[in-house]
């Protein structure tokens, strides 16, 4: 579907929200080794109601994982809490993106702008005209932006976000094993990333929930 759509024409792609980034990157591995190049810009999908957004994710195929569930679990008659968790988990979902690579989103904005607004806003975008908040209140509003904190073009990124790239694309023998075993939620339902800037360092796996980092020796790196 996507490679018709790219014949006839299309310069973009923009996928279907999703909660785990992992269906992202796997799903443009698969794009890629189609030959495809066009830029694939992912989903955001805020969660406004969590019932409703399940119900909505059935309709149309998506998935929503079990810690998702979780988190506004008794939140039902709580809607400034719920409204506060929402945030957090979509700015964690954008900054985990941004760390490995990805400098364009699509917020689902359901025709509420608040909430994708308090994002932005965490996220450190301000509004420098007239312009971008209208933009913002359009369903499924592209925020782009020049300015601090923003690369050429209008393109997002985050300072110190190049030595952990590189040290992904040249990982030890021992960090791939480990990954193995913790990406996707694999060990005890824990989220865990790898090669996360803290500051002006850069851990080899962090798990956030946890407030562990985990670090491995080797030379390898100093090696090659």
């Amino acid at each position: 579907m996507l490679a018709a759509k790219v014949d006839a024409g299309a310069a973009r792609a923009i996928t279907q929200f999703f909660f785990e980034n992992e269906l992202y990157f796997r799903y443009l591995d698969r794009v890629r080794a189609r030959g495809i190049d066009v830029p694939v810009v992912p989903g955001i999908l805020p969660v406004q109601n969590f019932k409703q957004t399940k119900a909505f994710a059935g309709r149309c195929g998506a998935s929503v994982p079990d810690w998702l569930a979780e988190r506004f679990d008794g939140l039902d008659d709580d809607a400034a809490t719920r409204k506060l968790i929402a945030a957090a988990v979509a700015a964690e979902q954008v900054l985990d993106l941004v760390d490995r690579g990805v400098t364009d989103f699509h917020f689902y904005t359901m025709n509420r702008a608040d909430l994708v607004y308090a994002v932005c806003h965490l996220l450190g975008l301000r509004p420098a005209h007239e312009a971008t908040e209208k933009a913002s209140r359009e369903h499924g509003a592209l925020l782009s932006r020049r300015g601090e904190g923003w690369g050429e073009g209008g393109r997002m990124r985050r300072p110190n976000t190049e030595p952990a790239r590189r040290l992904r694309r040249h990982e030890t023998d021992a960090e791939r094993l480990l990954w193995l075993r913790l990406r996707d939620r694999r060990l005890g339902g824990w989220k865990f990333k790898r090669q996360v800037s803290i500051h002006r360092f850069v851990v080899d796996f962090f798990c956030a929930d946890a407030k562990l980092i985990l670090e491995l020796d080797g030379g390898q790196h100093d090696h090659n």
